[in-house]
């Protein structure tokens, strides 16, 4: 009995499993859907070719990610397989029904959400591309074998093959204003959007929004970009996070802040703060301080630099506090927090320390230390080996650890 309820929890573990990896596809199966749809209007509004052509990458973007989500759901079916034998040795009924079932749902909603898509898409991509009778120069059409070369190495050919069926249409652009909502719908990586979406018809965020536009009508000079102030979501997907490490809002000096915590673009000078980040670093597998404060390679490896407040006015640091950036990224946590497990959550200060409160350490790993900062990095932050502390953790739970010297 004890044997047949292992089963049984096992089956319920991936059947959460595959729901999250599933819907992962979907969701950016309704992007591709959503940048289909500006496509066309591009199209008939004006011959602007290059805008069409950057609907064009960002659609081969999400084919490709699309791919690399076919390893783990190859995993979770083959677990099913495995889990299917052991509950005909049990020769339990209920057991063998349920993964029965499960088994074969998962394989038709694989069938449903891959091949299709990209069939789909390509067809349409290169249909409104004859429509442009343009040419982009820098981007060639994807096919299959292209986009499973950038898959991650977990992809497999047996799931790609497998795949066949239709694309479900996206609920969230029913639901939320396309104009209101424009940079959300357009620059918030689709696995976030899946999660946050619910966030935007929000009072507190339509309040943000208008109070964001306001500064803007007037004149007022606001960090990041537009076009960067999501971009640690495109960086970091939701399912691909293993890092956490919290700051408080974007640096204020102009050229400085590109939508990732910490972080500042090439060609800026390094900020004190990071420097002493780098400084702790020291020593640990052969790290050397790079020559730039640019940590796009530690977010592209699952290190999610996120900013309580995701933007703030020129030289006025905190001058969006208490907007509503806050209950939004609290919400990027909490999904954290409830739908995943073994993350490391590094929280340096008190104030990152107050927003990670709610953490569930059984479930993940909380780190805590001083804020580097010159002002308080001497009271311990050099000595508190979070990286190495990290890594450790990862591997022990047969995760990844991150290279936190891979910073091109």
């Amino acid at each position: 009995m004890a044997e047949y309820v292992q089963v049984l929890e096992r089956l319920r573990s991936l059947a959460m499993e595959w729901t999250e990896q599933y819907e992962e596809i979907m969701a950016r199966s309704h992007h591709i859907e959503y940048l289909f749809s500006n496509l066309d209007k591009l199209n008939s509004a004006s011959a602007n070719s290059h805008l069409i052509f950057q609907q064009h990458k960002q659609i081969q973007s999400q084919l490709r990610q699309i791919y690399k989500l076919l390893g783990p759901l190859t995993r979770t079916l083959k677990a099913l397989a495995k889990l299917h034998e052991q509950a005909h040795d049990l020769d339990e009924e209920e057991v063998v029904d349920k993964v029965q079932r499960i088994s074969g749902i998962t394989r038709e909603y694989v069938k449903e959400c891959v091949s299709h898509v990209y069939e789909t898409s390509l067809k349409e991509t290169r249909r409104v591309m004859m429509r442009t009778k343009g040419k982009d120069p820098e981007t060639k059409p994807a096919n299959h074998e292209e986009a499973s070369k950038e898959a991650s190495k977990e992809s497999t050919e047996e799931a790609a093959e497998e795949a066949a069926g239709e694309v479900v249409k996206p609920q969230i652009l029913s639901q939320l204003n396309q104009e209101e909502f424009k940079l959300e719908l357009e620059t918030i990586e689709p696995s976030w959007l899946r999660l946050l979406q619910t966030e935007l018809p929000k009072p507190y965020f339509k309040q943000l929004k208008k109070f964001l536009a306001q500064e803007h009508q007037a004149g007022k000079q606001i960090f990041p970009p537009a076009k960067d102030v999501y971009s640690w979501s495109r960086f970091a997907p939701f399912r691909q996070v293993r890092v956490v490490i919290l700051g408080q809002d974007p640096y204020h000096g102009p050229g400085q802040a590109h939508g990732l915590a910490f972080s500042v673009q090439k060609g800026v000078r390094t900020p004190p703060s990071l420097l002493n980040m780098y400084k702790a670093l020291e020593g640990y597998q052969g790290f050397s301080k790079p020559d730039h404060g640019y940590l796009g390679g530690w977010a592209e490896q699952g290190v999610l630099l996120l900013n309580a407040s995701l933007t703030v006015e020129c030289h006025k640091a905190n001058s969006h506090a208490n907007k509503g950036w806050e209950l939004f990224t609290d919400r990027a946590i909490e999904l954290l927090n409830q739908k995943r497990k073994h993350v490391v959550f590094m929280l340096w200060g008190s104030y990152a320390q107050k927003k990670g409160a709610q953490i569930d350490k059984s479930k993940h790993l909380v780190l805590k230390a001083v804020h580097p900062s010159p002002l308080s990095a001497h009271r311990g932050f050099f000595e508190c080996r979070h990286f190495e502390k990290a890594n450790d953790y990862l591997a022990a739970h047969g995760l990844a650890p991150i290279d936190w010297s891979h910073l091109p």
